[in-house]
């Protein structure tokens, strides 16, 4: 993750009330992107940062495995223009890739 795309993440995540600085998000965006299994995705609009999406596979004794989405963030001015829902199917996608159509919040 670039620097600048950290920063942008970070600003992101403190609207959110997530308080993390850029180094963190970095940090474990590398940490995260090395596990199989996890993508993080991030939704820019005209260069700009506006929402992020993390999702994995998910493996358990009592279920099939299955893809959670277990982080998703857009920016206060750009809701309601379906960059969630957009963040959303392309998670859904990138679980179907790899043969888990079910999306779940775990």
């Amino acid at each position: 993750m670039s620097v600048g795309v950290a920063d942008a993440v970070a600003l992101l995540n403190r609207e959110m009330q997530y308080h993390s600085n850029a180094e963190q998000i970095a940090a474990r965006f590398e940490s995260i992107s090395a596990q199989a299994g996890n993508a993080i995705l991030v939704a820019e609009r005209d260069g700009v940062v506006v929402g992020w999406a993390h999702v994995r596979i998910v493996e358990s004794l009592q279920n099939e495995p299955y893809a959670a989405l277990v982080g998703l963030a857009v920016k206060r001015e750009s809701r309601r223009q379906r960059i969630g829902a957009g963040l959303i199917a392309a998670c859904r996608a990138w679980a179907v890739e790899r043969g888990h159509p079910d999306v779940r919040l775990p």
